[in-house]
């Protein structure tokens, strides 16, 4: 089962079940890059804080879920320099 959801211009894309039975988000940006991949838990985790920000700041509301996960796509960083991916992507799912 593939869903997408495009709000704003990042976009999130939820495909099957990985190998182990848990769900995967992939996550891209404006520019339709791949950013990174995030559990559908971690996801949802996640939306719960960006809802209760949301209710706690609504004079200066965040963007859309997909524009604030690309957001934390490109802040995040993994491991050393040296041990970085030749692709640079982000797989979280195990965080």
């Amino acid at each position: 089962m593939r869903t997408r959801t495009k709000t704003g211009s990042a976009t999130i894309h939820a495909t099957a079940d990985d190998d182990e039975g848990i769900g995967i988000t992939t996550v891209y940006d404006d520019k339709g890059r791949h950013m990174g991949q995030l559990t559908q838990a971690r996801i949802a985790q996640l939306h719960r804080r960006y809802t209760k920000h949301k209710q706690d700041h609504r004079d200066d509301p965040p963007d859309t879920v997909p524009e604030e996960l690309a957001r934390l796509m490109h802040r995040y960083t993994t491991g050393s320099t040296a041990e970085r991916s030749a692709t640079g992507k982000v797989k979280m799912t195990n965080h």
